[in-house]
């Protein structure tokens, strides 16, 4: 079998990925208009027509099926990668459970409590099987502070907590057409350059392949949207996130001889759906609502509501996302200039998306 260099290997799962979610998500809006699996418009939402929101039915078997097809050309020519077998299927199979959870609710719009139990539960399963965060690192004081060792009933608490608040960030950003799917694109190819880096091309080929997914979805979600990822894709969306963020956190419990890993790093890559989420949930508990009441207090609303149109907004977004984690992973040097150069092209495709797809503004 010819051997295949491993950079060459994730352009070709990047954009067989994106080729594949593009096409894929026909038969899906068909599958989802034809049972009625619409999401109604209001004046909280952006849209004015009716949308099928089961788009996350393409993201995610999108990303399984050339997950599984760079697995098998990687792991066929290095025997190592059958080490990696125990995370990748513990990723795999929570985040298909992240994936019902919400297409549940896409289908039957079930209370947020019920789906944050079921979340904890998927999130315990996680850390059971050893995707959690053992300890604390304190960024630029090494020398002084050694790492924090978290019992495990933090371990716990902390990992259920990162994980569900992860998915709940990635879904509430889920407001205008294309935003989701940028965003977490963006995170992803930065979780990649990391990967890359430390040589974990496990973890790069998971990045890679939802990453392409989004790419994608976006020839049929950039404005004016034809198809919604719904709940279904978000959660898929924010469950592999909160996973892959995990290792980068605390790397001494995933990784042999790495120091550039630490909790302020997937925090900076995360910046922007974290803080919307934290500064939505404040504002609801001020106002004496609940944490998960809906309004149009998300930063993309603000950004609707002052003037800007729905792809200015969301184009400022992913932009002021885009330099973040430029910045982030040059100071933290978990890069390569590779993953550089693959981090901008991703960038500009997305950004363009719609000239590509020939659709109006």
């Amino acid at each position: 079998m010819i051997n295949i260099d491993p950079q060459v290997l994730l352009i070709i799962n990047l954009f067989l990925s994106a080729l594949i979610g593009a096409f894929l998500i026909l038969p899906v809006k068909s599958f989802g208009c034809k049972y009625g699996f619409f999401d109604e418009p209001s004046n909280r939402k952006e849209h004015k027509v009716k949308l099928t929101r089961v788009g996350g039915i393409a993201i995610v078997t999108t990303s399984l099926i050339t997950m599984a097809i760079a697995s098998t050309l990687y792991s066929s020519q290095h025997s190592s990668f059958a080490d990696s077998t125990a995370i990748l299927s513990t990723i795999i199979v929570c985040s298909a459970c992240f994936f019902f959870i919400g297409l549940i609710d896409d289908i039957y719009s079930i209370s947020p409590w019920p789906r944050l139990a079921l979340g904890g539960m998927v999130s315990f399963y996680s850390w059971r099987n050893g995707l959690s965060i053992d300890s604390i690192s304190f960024p630029f004081l090494d020398n002084f502070l050694s790492p924090i060792n978290l019992s495990w009933p933090f371990s716990l608490l902390i990992t259920i907590l990162w994980i569900c608040g992860i998915v709940n960030a990635i879904n509430w950003i889920d407001g205008l057409d294309g935003l989701a799917a940028k965003v977490s694109g963006l995170i992803l190819l930065g979780f990649l350059s990391f990967n890359l880096f430390n040589n974990q091309i496990y973890l790069c080929i998971i990045a890679a392949s939802i990453a392409g997914s989004c790419i994608g979805f976006l020839f049929h979600n950039s404005h004016p949207a034809t198809i919604l990822m719904g709940d279904s894709g978000s959660y898929f969306l924010g469950y592999n996130i909160a996973a892959l963020s995990i290792p980068i956190a605390n790397p001494e419990s995933f990784y042999n001889n790495i120091n550039n890993g630490n909790f302020l790093l997937p925090l900076l890559l995360l910046i922007y759906p974290i803080s919307d989420m934290l500064i939505v949930i404040l504002k609801r508990i001020y106002s004496r609502l609940s944490p998960f009441y809906p309004d149009r207090n998300h930063f993309h609303h603000f950004l609707i509501d002052f003037g800007y149109t729905h792809s200015m907004s969301v184009h400022l977004i992913s932009s002021l996302n885009f330099l973040i984690i430029f910045i982030t992973l040059i100071l933290f040097k978990a890069y390569t200039l590779f993953s550089l150069v693959l981090f901008l092209l991703y960038f500009l495709l997305s950004s363009n998306i719609k000239l590509l797809s020939r659709k109006n503004n």
